[in-house]
Formats: C-alpha cells, sequence, structure tokens
C-alpha cells in the first residue's frame, strides 16, 4: 500500500479517534495513512506553499493543527467510507474557493522583485486566511 499514495506527511502527526465512534469506524475500512493522506491534502488547501518543509516549521503549527482538525471533524460526521471522502473534497474544495475569491478581491501588483511592502502584504493576506478559517464552526480537538 506504501506506493499508491504519496505521503511526506511526518509520521508523528496522527488523525484523532472520533469522539462517538460509528459502525463503519470499527472496520477500519479507513487506515491510518488513508486519513493521513486526507490531512495533508487540507493542509495543502490552505496553505500558500506547496512544499513538506511546512511541516517541520513550527510557524505552520497552526496551519497543521486546523487541518487535523478539520479531518477530526469530517471523520466524525461521516455515514461512511464514501460520505468521508466525498466530505473531504468538497473542504478542499470549499477552502480553494475561498481562498481564489479573496485573492481575486485583491488588487494585482505586477512587479518581479517582491518589495517590503509585497511582502509585508502577503504575510497580511496569509493572516487573514488564517483568520478565514479561525471563524469556522471547527469543533476544537485540542
Amino acid at each position: 500500500m506504501p506506493g499508491l499514495i504519496h505521503l511526506i506527511l511526518p509520521r508523528r502527526i496522527v488523525p484523532h479517534q472520533p469522539e462517538n465512534i460509528k459502525p463503519w469506524h470499527e472496520f477500519d475500512i479507513m487506515t491510518t495513512d488513508m486519513r493521513r493522506y486526507s490531512i495533508q491534502k487540507i493542509i495543502f488547501a490552505i496553505s500558500p506553499i506547496q512544499d513538506e518543509k511546512i511541516f517541520r516549521d513550527h510557524r505552520f503549527k497552526s496551519i497543521v493543527n486546523r487541518g487535523i482538525r478539520m479531518e477530526c471533524a469530517i471523520y466524525d460526521q461521516a455515514e461512511n467510507c464514501h460520505d468521508y471522502l466525498i466530505k473531504v473534497d468538497e473542504k478542499i474544495f470549499k477552502i480553494k474557493e475561498d481562498k481564489s475569491n479573496y485573492e481575486s478581491s485583491q488588487p494585482s501588483v505586477h512587479t518581479y522583485a517582491i518589495s517590503e511592502d509585497e511582502r509585508r502584504n502577503r504575510n497580511l493576506r496569509f493572516q487573514r486566511i488564517l483568520v478565514l478559517l479561525h471563524d469556522r464552526d471547527i469543533p476544537e480537538v485540542f
């Protein structure tokens, strides 16, 4: 099974067990690696950086924790394995849609070198995305 999915999420990041055990959870249809892959996909949808280095960077800890909480909430709400996969894809689509809507509302800057103002603006955009994600109704796991 390791060759079927490209998993770069570190082994220390594991999905949480659901609060409400459902019958489909007991059959262990979704392996831990499959759930970790879903967490990885959610984190890459949230993060502006599409690199495995974010898992080792302490500055991205909140994004990684947010991805874990989102996946846990989806796993807890899903009625079966198929429903879980659909909900994960819907969540990723919604995150990307929100990001593109937010970015399209921002004025575009046509420069090749990043100025200090542009760097500051990118940091502000990143912080706003985190605030948008924090305002959603996502149950806290920790």
